[in-house]
């Protein structure tokens, strides 16, 4: 604990601007002196990831851990900006849910989401999408970048049939025949 003498100091204010997403202090404090050491975490609001955080447009130096920020209040007045980006949802078309391995349920616009499809016995992939856009993949790896909204991924696939030929004659040709 620090003890000051304010009556000589001046008192400036700390403001939040923070849409989707709670900027709480420490010391619930919305003020303070120069050269106190002040607090706050950033908490954002489901379906939103943390941007940017910026103190008086960057000219105020700041440390962060996990989402705990601190920072020296300058002789002035403060402003804390924090800046989220929008969370969509990934779904799996619940007919190729086992069939899939992806690591992220959630991203932003423009984030690459990567996924995997695995082979399944007797079938082949016949078709890949996410929402109605055909993907292409890298040995069954497929990349896309995350649209603005919810993205369901379907695939399709194509039984296969094991064809057997059997003939009673010697030296049938078959050269003709589709396999």
């Amino acid at each position: 604990n620090v003890t000051k003498d304010v009556t000589d100091s001046q008192i400036f204010d700390i403001s939040v601007t923070s849409e989707h997403g709670s900027v709480a202090s420490t010391d619930n404090k919305n003020e303070g002196i120069a050269g106190e050491s002040i607090s706050f975490t950033i908490k954002p609001e489901e379906n939103y990831r943390l941007a940017n955080v910026s103190i008086n447009n960057g000219s105020v130096t700041y440390a962060t851990q996990d989402n705990a920020y601190s920072f020296t209040m300058p002789a002035g007045d403060v402003e804390i900006t924090v800046t989220y980006n929008q969370e969509y949802v990934i779904t799996i078309d619940t007919n190729s849910s086992e069939y899939i391995q992806i690591e992220k349920q959630k991203a932003i616009e423009g984030e690459q989401v990567e996924f995997t499809v695995l082979e399944r016995d007797g079938y082949r992939i016949d078709e890949v999408k996410y929402n109605d856009t055909t993907l292409q993949s890298e040995n069954n790896t497929y990349l896309f970048n995350m649209l603005a909204g919810d993205v369901t991924i379907v695939v399709t696939y194509i039984q296969q049939f094991e064809v057997i030929l059997q003939s009673d004659m010697e030296n049938a040709d078959l050269s003709g025949a589709d396999t």
